[in-house]
C-alpha cells in the first residue's frame, strides 16, 4: 500500500493506494477514533489486492488534518469529494461503525457506488431513534466525550474487538483530535444526521450489514426487523468470535464474505 495525501478545501486528507488497476475499486472508512490501519488485515490481504484497495483516514484521524470544527456533513462531503476526486468508477464503499452512517448518508451523492458493505452499524431512522438502534452500554457516553482517561480508553478497546487488537485501537484513539467527539454529539444534536433508513429504501445498489455476533453496542434484532431492499443474502450476517471489529477479529471469515459480494457486483 502506497501511502498518499490530497487536499479537500484545504484539509489535508490521508489515504492508502495499492494503485491496483481494476474494474472494481474498493473504499474502506474507518469509525469512530479509528483510521485506516483498522483495516490492515484486508489491505494485506492476497485476495483482495487484485482489486483497487483505497482506505482512507477521516479529518481529525489517523495522518489526516485536524480541523476547527467537526460535524456529519464534513464528513459526508469529504468521503463524496474524495471518490468524485479520483474518478472512481465501479466502486463498492466497506465502511465500519461510524463510517457506516457517513456512507449511507453520503449514498444519495454517489452516483458510481455500485454497492455498499456495512459493519457494524445500525441505519437510522427519524426522529433520532440511537436509543433503539444501539445497545445500552457502558462505552455508548465515550464516544462522544473529548478528553478520555486511561480507564476510558480500556474501556472503549475492550468493547471494540479481541485483546490481540488492543495495541491497534488503543494507538488509533490517541491519535485522534480529541475534539472531533465532543463536535460529533453536538452535530447529532443539532439535527444533522439524516434518515438513514430512507437512503436506504431509495438506494438501488446490493448492501451487506455484517456484525460481529458478540457486538455489544449494535441491536441486530433492530437491523433483523428493518426493510432494506437490494440486502445481499437477504439477512445480517453475522461473524462468529468477533466484537464490534469482526474485520480484525475474525479476518479470514470476513475477507471470505467481503470478496464473495464483490464478486457477485461483477456478475450483475
Amino acid at each position: 500500500m502506497i501511502k498518499k495525501v490530497q487536499l479537500f478545501n484545504n484539509i489535508k486528507i490521508a489515504y492508502l493506494d495499492n494503485e491496483v488497476q481494476s474494474n472494481i475499486s474498493v473504499v474502506f472508512i474507518h469509525g469512530n477514533s479509528l483510521s485506516s490501519q483498522s483495516f490492515n488485515k484486508q489491505l494485506n490481504n492476497i485476495s483482495l489486492n487484485k482489486f483497487r484497495l483505497l482506505a482512507i483516514d477521516l479529518p481529525g484521524h489517523g495522518e489526516s488534518d485536524s480541523v476547527s470544527n467537526y460535524s456529519i456533513p464534513l464528513f459526508v462531503n469529504t468521503l463524496v469529494d474524495f471518490c468524485k476526486s479520483l474518478k472512481l468508477k465501479n466502486f463498492v464503499l466497506v465502511a465500519h461503525s461510524l463510517g457506516g452512517h457517513f456512507t449511507i448518508q453520503a449514498l444519495p451523492q454517489l452516483s458510481h457506488c455500485i454497492g455498499i458493505f456495512i459493519i457494524g452499524t445500525s441505519p437510522i431512522k427519524l426522529p433520532l431513534n440511537i436509543g433503539e438502534a444501539y445497545l445500552p452500554n457502558e462505552l455508548m457516553p465515550i464516544l462522544f466525550k473529548k478528553e478520555l482517561t486511561p480507564p476510558e480508553i480500556a474501556i472503549f478497546t475492550t468493547n471494540l474487538a479481541s485483546n490481540s487488537n488492543t495495541d491497534l485501537i488503543q494507538n488509533s484513539i490517541k491519535k485522534t483530535d480529541a475534539k472531533f467527539r465532543e463536535h460529533l454529539a453536538l452535530s447529532i444534536e443539532n439535527g444533522d444526521m439524516l434518515n438513514e433508513v430512507s437512503i436506504l429504501h431509495d438506494s438501488p445498489i446490493p448492501k451487506v450489514f455484517v456484525c460481529g455476533e458478540n457486538d455489544v453496542l449494535v441491536n441486530t434484532t433492530y437491523i433483523e426487523n428493518l426493510s432494506i431492499p437490494m440486502l445481499w443474502r437477504q439477512t445480517l450476517l453475522l461473524i462468529k468470535d468477533a466484537l464490534h471489529t469482526p474485520q480484525l477479529d475474525s479476518p479470514e471469515k470476513f475477507n471470505s464474505i467481503l470478496i464473495d459480494f464483490i464478486e457477485s457486483l461483477k456478475e450483475q
